[in-house]
């Protein structure tokens, strides 16, 4: 729950086939890879995680907002609200992207066993096809945390700035997980 070195890695693929009953064909790739490295009494922790889905036939189910990516919030690029960051808006809704990328820094310093504090910078955004994803549209925010051990997992409290002008800025935003 609380990693201070070593490698994670995870990869997630998905496909649907009209043969097998799906009503859409498609391929669906999420990758996620985080690295944990110690700095004397800091520890540095770093992830991306990128995701592509494409569409090759089948007519269209509603239920394809299922399958789409988010990003902002808590677990993503904090200093947005949960899933607000997206390629595909409808009526004022956020229904995500085809394509994700998100890239989290962290440099977590314990103060005592229970305490500690983090300061954090993360970009990332969703996007409506690979050639759109371009480091300039990642949406930027950063901030500071504090974290709480608890015998059952770690607890974070984190405030978080948006930097990024062009999505909906609503100021400081508090994060809690």
């Amino acid at each position: 729950f609380d990693a201070t070195r070593g490698l994670f890695h995870s990869s997630s693929f998905q496909f649907g086939v009209e043969s097998l009953g799906s009503s859409l064909n498609y391929v669906r790739y999420l990758l996620r890879q985080s690295y944990y490295q110690p700095l004397g009494r800091l520890t540095a922790a770093g992830s991306v995680r990128y995701g592509a889905m494409h569409r090759y036939s089948g007519s269209t189910p509603i239920s394809i907002i299922d399958l789409f990516f988010n990003a902002g919030g808590t677990n993503s690029v904090r200093g947005y609200p949960e899933d607000s960051l997206s390629a595909i808006n409808v009526a004022g809704f956020a229904l995500g992207g085809t394509d994700l990328l998100v890239l989290n820094g962290e440099l977590r310093l314990p103060i005592t066993k229970r305490f500690g504090a983090a300061v954090f910078v993360h970009a990332g955004n969703t996007f409506g096809a690979f050639p759109e994803i371009t480091l300039d549209r990642l949406a930027l925010g950063a901030g500071l945390g504090v974290r709480v051990r608890t015998p059952l997992a770690p607890l974070r409290l984190d405030v978080a700035y948006p930097f990024s002008n062009e999505y909906e800025r609503q100021g400081v935003r508090v994060h809690f997980s």
